[in-house]
């Protein structure tokens, strides 16, 4: 029988999936912490610290100050800019 990883990280790495997939469906769209929590159906704490090690490990991923487009408040938001071939790879061609 084989290794198996902490039920922990099973359940962080499902939900880096998830948020980088929600974010990527809309290019541009700026997703605050709590609506990107409420979509995947995670606790706030854990969405942040996926959302944190997200934008550490993909440059196409931004952070910034601004509005939600979901519940339209001004907090710290992420969004998703494509490289120029729009495959999420910058520069790529």
């Amino acid at each position: 029988m084989g290794v198996r990883a902490p039920r922990s990280l099973t359940i962080a790495v499902e939900l880096r999936t998830i948020v980088a997939h929600l974010l990527e469906q809309e290019p541009g769209a700026a997703l605050c912490d709590g609506c990107l929590a409420f979509a995947a159906a995670a606790p706030l704490i854990e969405t942040r610290r996926v959302v944190e090690a997200l934008v550490s490990m993909r440059p196409t991923l931004k952070r910034s100050l601004n509005h939600c487009v979901s519940c339209r408040r001004a907090t710290m938001v992420t969004l998703f800019r494509p490289g120029p071939d729009g495959d999420g790879r910058p520069g790529s061609r």
